[in-house]
């Protein structure tokens, strides 16, 4: 009997489920997909950029030399250690050097007419007319027939010196002019001075006259 009744139970229970099938049951709402949604469709491109632009550095990492990064830090840092020229100071004028100043009361002597084998000396004065000591280095002259002579002392500023010229006119016949050059520390350090004049030849000495003799007739 129990079995019974179970048996009528489970047929009812059966029989309620398939009126039940006919019932229209409401699907459940489908969620949107990431190609559906704006909001995921951003942020999907923002992490394929981000992917992209990681990428490219690494790729640029690879490409680069360690020795170029290497060098790059330390070029920025010397260049940060070495520091800047400095300025270049103005260049003193040097004050130019005081030195003596040789002033001649005359540079030309002129001895007139002389004849061949006289002898003239003469004396050409000079003063220093500087503010430093004047020393005569050097007199020559252009002819072995004309001997100068100077002084071997310096010749202290405001004091006088004299240049002593000898000429020998042996030989010498016509105008003859010898130049005499004097080399100082002075200013001016070379001046010159001639002489000048005509040598005559050499006159000849009058022959004596033969003495008469006596004729005899």
């Amino acid at each position: 009997m129990k079995h019974y009744t179970y048996i009528c139970l489970l047929l009812l229970f059966l029989a309620s489920g398939c009126k039940n099938d006919n019932v229209a049951i409401d699907p459940l709402p489908e969620k949107p997909t990431l190609k559906e949604d704006p909001k995921a469709q951003e942020i999907t491109a923002l992490v394929e950029d981000k992917s992209h632009v990681d990428k490219i550095k690494e790729e640029a990492q690879l490409d680069t030399p360690p020795e170029a990064k290497t060098e790059s830090k330390v070029d920025k840092i010397a260049d940060a250690a070495v520091p800047p020229p400095p300025a270049e100071k103005p260049k003193k004028k040097k004050a130019p050097k005081t030195v003596g100043k040789i002033e001649f009361k005359e540079v030309v002597y002129d001895y007139g007419k002389i004849d061949s084998g006289d002898e003239i000396e003469h004396n050409f004065i000079f003063t220093n007319v500087g503010k430093a000591p004047l020393n005569i280095i050097t007199a020559s002259a252009t002819c072995g027939c004309t001997v100068p002579s100077y002084p071997f002392l310096p010749i202290e500023p405001g004091q006088e010196g004299r240049i002593g010229v000898y000429f020998n006119s042996v030989g010498k016949e016509g105008i003859e002019e010898p130049v005499i050059t004097i080399t100082s520390d002075g200013n001016p350090k070379i001046v010159k001075l001639k002489l000048k004049g005509e040598v005559l030849p050499k006159k000849k000495e009058k022959s004596k006259q033969e003495e008469p003799t006596d004729s005899i007739h």
